[in-house]
């Protein structure tokens, strides 16, 4: 017997949900003291944490990456300094890059999702004479793919740059240990700055970044928003601490739950005939392709009133529009074929549907 209802909209990947009975108790749940001044208890642990991990030599807590981007950039001093970044990236860390253009005259230039050729000529066009950020993300759920962030590296070495990666979509889930896209392609260094938010594979809502000490380090003693805005609160630290531990204890077997998972996904896709993604890893976010964002839209409508709720899509790095199943670990194989052969049903009927029908989906 199935549920009365089946989500496939959740990115919590590894199926953390952090009751607040599993969670220690904490005596406020905020201090009521901006974090310049006071960090709140359990951040500096869970920073150490996260450093561990990630293979950093620091690492730092905010309440969100917007939070986060907001400060990294400004950084940027002024129109010699330069932000290359990848045309695909999250819309928050842009959002960060372009306040840092009107804040600060920093000079912005995209390239071409996922090409290092279409980096090098833009910096052999754009010569930087201040500071260099390359930015991109590690993992692109829309094209499965990760980004080639070893040769975006070797660029940022060879202009005494800093390479920048989005990894909140990776973290928990690539690399050693699920320490992140940087780890899984075997890139360490002070040049790197890795920033995620936990709130996907680690259920976690606050958001995480490491690299250099000193680095780090400035962008606490600098930032605008430990001054203005409330540090994360004791809730969420201590859904990343009970994270971090539980990643620590069983972290590999629900990462190969969840590859088993992605796996029967794939292969009933395949026995069914449903157009779905690919990726270069076992990676959750599972895409079917469609012909136009109208059937996506009938699609989203039809499978959530059968009780399969999964997510209309289009991607910012071109991919084609899709219905879009995230996968957990604490999915069954009969969640995930139900959702599957509901899908093929209302597609199927959705497409025997001439434009002259009317029909109330």
């Amino acid at each position: 017997m199935q549920n009365a209802c089946i989500d496939f909209a959740s990115a919590l990947y590894l199926g953390f949900r952090h009751a607040s009975a599993e969670l220690e108790a904490w005596p406020e749940l905020t201090t009521g003291a901006p974090a310049i001044l006071r960090e709140p208890p359990g951040a500096a642990a869970v920073a150490r944490s996260i450093a561990q991990l990630a293979g950093a030599e620091h690492a730092a807590v905010f309440p969100s990456t917007l939070h986060l981007f907001w400060d990294l950039f400004q950084h940027a001093g002024g129109p010699n300094d330069l932000v290359v970044y990848d045309d695909g990236i999250y819309p928050i860390m842009q959002w960060g890059i372009e306040m840092a253009g009107l804040r600060r005259g920093v000079s912005r230039r995209r390239f071409a999702h996922h090409d290092p050729g279409a980096l090098a000529r833009l910096l052999r066009d754009h010569p930087c004479a201040g500071r260099l950020w390359i930015a991109a993300d590690g993992f692109c759920p829309g094209c499965g793919r990760a980004a080639p962030l070893a040769q975006y590296a070797e660029m940022a070495r060879a202009h005494g740059g800093v390479l920048l990666v989005e990894d909140t979509q990776a973290f928990g889930l690539l690399g050693p240990g699920g320490g992140g896209s940087l780890l899984a392609q075997g890139i360490r260094g002070a040049d790197t700055v890795m920033v995620a938010s936990l709130a996907k594979a680690f259920g976690a809502p606050l958001c995480v970044v490491a690299g250099a000490r000193e680095r780090i380090l400035r962008l606490q003693r600098q930032s605008e928003t430990r001054v203005y805005a409330s540090p994360p609160s004791a809730a969420s630290l201590a859904a990343a601490k009970a994270a971090c531990d539980t990643n620590a204890r069983e972290g590999d077997r629900l990462r190969h739950r969840l590859a088993r998972r992605v796996s029967h996904f794939r292969a009933c896709a395949a026995a069914w005939g449903v157009a779905a993604s690919s990726a270069e890893y076992a990676f959750p976010v599972q895409r079917c392709w469609l012909d136009d964002r109208q059937q996506a839209r009938r699609l989203y409508e039809e499978l959530a009133r059968r009780g399969v709720h999964a997510v209309p899509q289009q991607s910012r790095c071109g991919a084609r529009t899709s219905i879009t199943f995230l996968l957990r670990a604490d999915h069954s194989f009969e969640d995930i074929e139900y959702g599957l052969t509901t899908f093929t049903r209302v597609l199927r009927t959705c497409r025997r549907l001439t434009s002259g029908e009317r029909r109330p989906w």
